[in-house]
C-alpha cells in the first residue's frame, strides 16, 4: 500500500469501495464518515491495470464532502428553501446547513427521497413529519445519486421576491 500523505500504510479491504473494485467494478464511489474527524468523506476508486489488462492495484482519492458542497455552491433558497444531495444509499451528502452536512444522515424515509427512489420526477408535494407542507423538485443523477430542491409551500405560493440580480425570478 502506498499513500501520498504522511500517514502509515494500512489495509482498505474492509471498505465497500475496495470490494467493488476487487469484484470487477470499473469505478467505485462511496461516502463514509472520516476515521479521524467523523466528517463525511467522498471516496472514488478505480483499478490499476497492466498492459495485459490484469488488475495490479487500486487507486483512490478522498475529499471532504464539505469541500465539495462549497464547490457545488449548494445554498439555501429564500427563507425556507434548500438544495441537497443524497447518494445511492440515501445518505445525505451535501446540504447548506452545517448541522446536516457535518455527519451522514440516512434519508431513506424522508418523503422527497422516497419519491426519488420510486421514480417520481418533476415538482411534487409532500408533508414532513412535523406537518410542514413542501414543494420539491427531484432530479436523479446518472450515478444513482439524487439532487433535491425543496421549499415550504407557504413561501412557494407567497409573493415573488426580486433583486437586481434576479429581477422577476421566484426565490426558488
Amino acid at each position: 500500500m502506498a499513500l501520498s500523505n504522511d500517514m502509515a500504510a494500512r489495509t482498505y479491504g474492509d471498505h465497500a469501495w475496495f470490494q467493488q473494485i476487487i469484484d470487477g467494478s470499473p469505478l467505485a464511489i462511496q461516502v463514509t464518515p472520516g476515521r479521524t474527524n467523523g466528517q463525511p468523506m467522498l471516496t472514488v476508486a478505480t483499478p490499476i491495470r497492466n498492459t495485459g489488462g490484469e488488475m495490479v492495484g487500486v487507486v483512490m482519492f478522498t475529499s471532504q464532502m464539505e469541500d465539495i458542497v462549497q464547490q457545488m455552491q449548494i445554498h439555501r433558497l429564500g427563507e425556507t428553501g434548500v438544495a441537497y444531495m443524497v447518494d445511492s444509499q440515501n445518505m445525505l451528502m451535501a446540504h447548506p446547513r452545517d448541522i446536516f452536512s457535518a455527519q451522514l444522515h440516512d434519508l431513506s424515509h424522508y418523503p422527497s427521497v422516497v419519491a426519488l427512489r420510486n421514480g417520481d420526477r418533476g415538482v411534487l408535494d409532500f408533508t414532513d413529519a412535523g406537518g410542514i407542507q413542501w414543494k420539491a423538485v427531484v432530479v436523479p443523477l446518472d450515478n444513482e445519486w439524487g439532487l433535491i430542491v425543496q421549499q415550504q409551500v407557504s413561501e412557494w405560493q407567497g409573493p415573488c421576491k426580486t433583486s437586481s440580480k434576479y429581477h422577476g425570478w421566484r426565490s426558488v
